[in-house]
């Protein structure tokens, strides 16, 4: 039996959990702020939110512009002062936004040296008299700044090409995702939406937000998944045969709203082997590819997509790679990005990189 009474003199005190120090579990994350309104939704995570309040934040503006740490205790430990320039004074207003800077804060009697400063007004010089391809702007303000110059271009054959290649990609892809077959939403490789064949030529950048509707306009069916941040489609259950088919509306949003969208239908049949709809549009966009007169892309850009190409298309035996749905989209998409950078290159090409239109091809290895 355990001892009781008073412990012996001499024996250390043990301490009695008291009920209120047992640990609280940690609660289920919030849906919405103390006041009851939604919280701000994350645009790089969408399905995370913030209690962010804007007015709470004005109040610390103060704190901010009032200074860097002025004393060494006010560092952390481990870290100090950079010197020059060293700590602020007391009544130090560097922080301060709303007022000018002052010719001390401007220039830095440390950093200038007399040569250094002349070799690099001789580069800008120098660098300015390239008027071939080059102008500079600023010259009133003093804010230099160097633009390419309107109108002029060089050889756009290979850009011209990529851009042609992209848009037949851009239909293959929207014909293959309108008779998506139920049976590859459950494989290992995921469908996800390549945002690429639906935004629009000035979009440089993927969705921050992907959202769904039938094409009525009506929810989605609950047995039908979307990833907001991904686009991947999922299913929770088989669905009956009177829920196939259904045809999907998809919203891409960006920080500045809904930006383009999609349609996307899941039909019961599954392809199988060569019957696949993406088996099939392989082969026209792998021809067009290899095909200098078609398709005069430039050398190297010819030899980047060649490894991507071979992934769902065997040169050898012309004939195309039986993937998965979800597999050749992600080829696909990649190949889409990879032209849409080579559309849009203006730069002119050196005499060893060049090719001329029917050479024949040689992937570089």
């Amino acid at each position: 039996a355990a001892p009781t009474g008073p412990p012996p003199p001499g024996a250390a005190a043990v301490k009695r959990e008291r009920p209120d120090d047992v640990p609280v579990p940690m609660g289920r994350q919030a849906k919405r702020r103390r006041d009851g309104t939604a919280l701000e939704r994350d645009l790089l995570m969408s399905r995370a939110g913030h209690d962010f309040k804007p007015e709470e934040v004005e109040k610390t503006l103060g704190q901010i512009r009032s200074g860097w740490p002025k004393k060494a205790e006010e560092y952390p430990p481990g870290f100090h002062v950079a010197s020059p320039p060293g700590f602020c004074w007391e009544a130090c207003d560097c922080m301060d936004d709303q007022r000018p800077q002052k010719s001390f804060e401007t220039k830095k009697p440390w950093l200038e040296e007399q040569l250094r400063s002349a070799d690099a007004f001789a580069a800008i010089s120098a660098f300015s008299d390239q008027t071939r391809f080059v102008r500079r702007r600023g010259m009133v303000s003093k804010m230099c700044y160097f633009e390419s110059p309107g109108g002029k271009f060089h050889d756009q054959t290979g850009a011209k090409a990529a851009a042609d290649l992209m848009v037949m990609i851009e239909r293959a892809l929207q014909a293959v995702l309108g008779q998506i077959p139920f049976g590859s939403l459950s494989e290992a490789d995921a469908v996800c939406i390549p945002a690429r064949a639906f935004l629009s030529d000035d979009s440089d950048y993927e969705p921050l937000l992907f959202s769904a509707t039938t094409a009525s306009g009506a929810p989605m069916p609950s047995w039908l998944r979307v990833n907001a941040d991904t686009g991947q489609i999922s299913a929770s259950r088989p669905p009956v045969a009177a829920e196939l088919p259904v045809q999907l509306r998809f919203d891409l949003g960006a920080a500045e709203g809904p930006v383009a969208k999609a349609n996307v239908g899941i039909v019961a049949q599954n392809f199988t082997g060569s019957a696949a709809p993406w088996f099939i549009a392989t082969t026209p966009l792998a021809q067009k590819y290899n095909d200098s007169t078609r398709c005069p892309l430039e050398r190297g850009v010819w030899s980047g997509l060649y490894e991507h190409f071979s992934e769902i298309y065997d040169f050898t035996r012309r004939t195309s790679k039986e993937k998965t749905l979800g597999a050749w989209l992600e080829v696909v998409a990649r190949i889409l990005r990879l032209l849409r950078t080579a559309s849009g290159a203006g730069l002119a090409l050196d005499p060893y990189s060049a090719r001329r239109v029917g050479e024949p091809r040689t992937p570089t290895m």
